[in-house]
């Protein structure tokens, strides 16, 4: 069903191992994000970090539901065992604080155990 006047949502999801997001890693995302929305675009984008460059993704969502774009920001910071997720809104941006209330961070997570916590995330 085509969208119309709705406001456009960037969320940028860096990986906090300054790596590129595995094939693995990026199902779990879509998984994730497809939850919630049926139609979204993601874009591979070069991010800078405190100095350091950091591969990102870029997703954009189209939606008239805000509280869904900040649930989303919610399960991929938890997913990914982030603190924050970057939000564009209407041109202005803010660092979305992540909940972990629900899911306590793991920080001494392998790369495969998080590509298998994402993967997980996405199927709950």
């Amino acid at each position: 069903m085509p969208i119309t006047a709705a406001p456009l949502y960037t969320l940028y999801v860096g990986n906090r191992d300054f790596l590129p997001f595995s094939a693995a890693e990026e199902t779990g995302i879509i998984a994730i994000v497809g939850q919630r929305f049926p139609s979204f675009t993601i874009l591979p984008a070069r991010g800078f970090f405190e100095g350091g460059e950091l591969p990102t993704l870029l997703i954009q969502i189209a939606s008239h539901q805000r509280d869904a774009v900040l649930a989303t920001c919610n399960d991929l910071g938890r997913a990914l065992d982030q603190r924050w997720i970057g939000l564009s809104e209407t041109g202005s941006y803010t660092s979305v604080l992540i909940n972990f209330t629900q899911t306590p961070p793991n920080l001494n997570t392998s790369v495969t155990d998080r590509e298998a916590q994402i993967a997980r995330a996405g199927n709950e």
